[in-house]
């Protein structure tokens, strides 16, 4: 009976020692930029990625924030044997609403809501109200979007 009273009281504090979720913030370190989104440019009809087979180049390219009709800036990224738009995100609380576009064309339209939370110590940006717009799209599996382009 006395072992089970000495493991019934190791049970209970190694329980509350795994409860005990008070964190020094001071000592947590947290490099939590905002993620950037990534969109892979497919041809609709034959599902190859535009930037790769130079049917459009990233010169060509222009994104437009609507609010005040300025440029953005963008990269090119390039991940294994695929290239993709990256579009940065700011720290910044506001609102995305671009036009994306080659040699005046719109591609599609990118929107989101950004903010900045704070989640066990660390800032983190939330993504609400996310749309795309003027194209077909999915999410692919490595965290991209495949945006659909009619080449015709």
């Amino acid at each position: 009976m006395n072992n089970f009273i000495k493991l019934s009281l190791l049970l209970l504090l190694s329980l509350q020692a795994c409860t005990d979720l008070s964190v020094n913030c001071n000592d947590v370190s947290c490099d939590t930029p905002p993620s950037p989104f990534y969109f892979e440019l497919i041809n609709e009809g034959t599902d190859t990625n535009l930037l790769n087979n130079d049917t459009i180049f990233a010169q060509s390219i222009q994104i437009i924030d609507l609010a005040d009709s300025s440029e953005v800036e963008f990269y090119i990224f390039r991940y294994t044997s695929d290239s993709y738009l990256e579009v940065p995100i700011s720290f910044d609380d506001r609102s995305y609403d671009y036009e994306i576009k080659s040699d005046s064309t719109t591609l599609f339209t990118f929107q989101v809501d950004t903010k900045r939370v704070n989640i066990k110590c660390c800032e983190v940006t939330e993504y609400t109200n996310f749309a795309i717009g003027n194209a077909s799209w999915e999410f692919n599996n490595n965290g991209s979007y495949r945006i659909f382009v009619d080449q015709d």
